[in-house]
């Protein structure tokens, strides 16, 4: 498995009651922070990639709660894998996907800062916004956060994280 770096109230969620210290990243998709945002009442699990801060929302009701959130990232990147025709990178997910997750702290404030900034883009519009009584669709919401353009370095907010996901799986 991966290493997930969770904030507190992911762990209290998930019931991990010590985090360690995060390790260097061994493979392109072994570092993911998860956290937790409130939209429509309903918890949902983000989970954000440290470099490229490509994001999945997931909510707790359709998984069975927090506790399978780590999971069914397998699920998630398989997916996406072969929506964008990148399939010769299974054999490399399931290899990493087989060793045991590693829980560690979330020590990094440049995607915590992010993450605050994607929380705040998705909640007033969704929860509070004339949409609000429709239901949420989650793959569009994190389709929009992954359109966001953000200052990755030299490129000057001329990338977005998919953009970024993309690249370093290329």
């Amino acid at each position: 498995m991966p290493q997930f770096r969770l904030t507190q109230k992911y762990a209290q969620d998930c019931r991990v009651g010590e985090l360690i210290e995060p390790s260097p990243m061994r493979h392109l998709l072994d570092d993911w922070f998860i956290d937790v945002i409130r939209i429509q009442r309903k918890k949902v699990a983000m989970i954000v990639h440290a470099k490229s801060l490509f994001t999945f929302l997931l909510p707790y009701a359709d998984i069975g709660g927090a506790r399978n959130v780590p999971a069914c990232l397998q699920v998630l990147l398989q997916n996406f894998l072969e929506e964008h025709e990148l399939s010769d990178r299974y054999k490399q997910l399931e290899n990493l996907f087989r060793r045991e997750a590693v829980f560690c702290k979330t020590n990094d404030r440049r995607v915590l800062g992010h993450m605050n900034d994607f929380k705040r883009c998705l909640e007033a519009p969704v929860n509070y916004g004339p949409r609000a009584d429709s239901p949420a669709n989650f793959e569009e919401l994190a389709d929009v956060i992954n359109q966001i353009p953000i200052n990755f370095g030299a490129d000057k907010y001329s990338s977005n994280p998919l953009k970024q996901f993309l690249k370093l799986l290329a």
